[in-house]
């Protein structure tokens, strides 16, 4: 029996810069967002780089520019890792974040990580917490 000779393996496919886009935003968080992963030790990719510029810009007025950021990226890409670097980034900001998925050990797994980070409280104090923020009405994980 003849083995088959080695088919030769073509190039990744694949785009690092959005085909579709808002404008490049003149103010942005990104050299921030860059020092945070730098000092945790993440090196982003090229396509991270770019979606980091449109998740942290800022507009005339200081809020967010784009509160909601839609990411289309095939599975198993680093869409969760550059959130890491966000969360510490606006925890030490002083703001409030709340992560969600599609189930529940990934927003743990984040948590577990950013605590690592910051050397943060127990996870138990972390929900008695955040149980009392939301008995209070509080709106956890709101951002300004």
């Amino acid at each position: 029996m003849a083995l088959a000779s080695a088919v030769p393996r073509s190039s990744p496919k694949g785009r690092e810069k959005p085909r579709i886009s808002p404008p490049t935003p003149a103010r942005s968080l990104l050299k921030e967002w860059e020092q945070t992963c730098e000092a945790i030790g993440f090196e982003p990719f090229p396509w991270q780089r770019i979606a980091a510029r449109y998740d942290n810009a800022i507009g005339r007025n200081g809020l967010w520019l784009f509160p909601e950021v839609a990411q289309i990226v095939a599975r198993q890409n680093g869409k969760t890792r550059p959130l890491v670097p966000r969360i510490v980034h606006r925890l030490r900001m002083g703001r409030r974040i709340m992560h969600t998925a599609q189930n529940r050990e990934l927003p743990r797994e984040v948590f577990g990580h950013v605590a690592e980070i910051l050397g943060a409280v127990p996870e138990e104090t972390f929900i008695e917490q955040t149980l009392a923020g939301f008995a209070a009405g509080s709106a956890a994980g709101s951002e300004k």
